[in-house]
């Protein structure tokens, strides 16, 4: 009761139902800037549900585009000289949604692979913890995806 933000706490039980609260929270930390939930936004969390409600077929348009940017579909998670691999630095642009990362470490499993050849030692730990917590709350079928991603990479080969 002491808290100075219980207000918009407050305001944000009345405006949206408990699954929606978690999910208005879950939007805001993968794609608002918020360090408190006074910071917290409507847009963050509007982006979030567009991208969940369409994920099949934004997840599709994310490999394509990736797959045009490069010869080959192993450069997408090669390191060179310890920088960032070609899909970290598309996901930190925004060109790409962060639910595509998740879902392919969660199909190709390359983020221990990164931690060991990646040098830095700020910006990536961070952006590994939030994907892999990010994991348990992304509902997809991950077999489907899977079948999609083979598709796809076959097409464009």
């Amino acid at each position: 009761m002491k808290r100075k933000d219980k207000y918009t706490f407050h305001k944000l039980s009345r405006k949206y139902s408990l699954n929606d609260l978690k999910n208005y929270i879950l939007g805001n930390i993968i794609y608002g800037k918020a360090t408190w939930v006074g910071e917290m936004t409507e847009e963050s969390y509007m982006k979030w549900q567009r991208v969940n409600q369409s994920l099949t077929y934004v997840w599709k348009n994310d490999i394509i585009y990736l797959m045009d940017q490069v010869a080959s579909p192993t450069e997408l998670i090669a390191i060179k000289n310890g920088e960032y691999p070609k899909l970290l630095v598309e996901t930190m642009q925004e060109n790409i949604a962060f639910e595509t990362l998740v879902i392919l470490d969660d199909i190709l499993g390359f983020f221990d692979m990164w931690s060991k050849k990646i040098t830095d030692d700020i910006v990536w730990p961070n952006i590994r913890i939030k994907a892999l917590k990010y994991k348990s709350f992304l509902n997809y079928d991950k077999s489907t995806f899977k079948n999609y991603l083979k598709e796809l990479i076959h097409a464009e080969t």
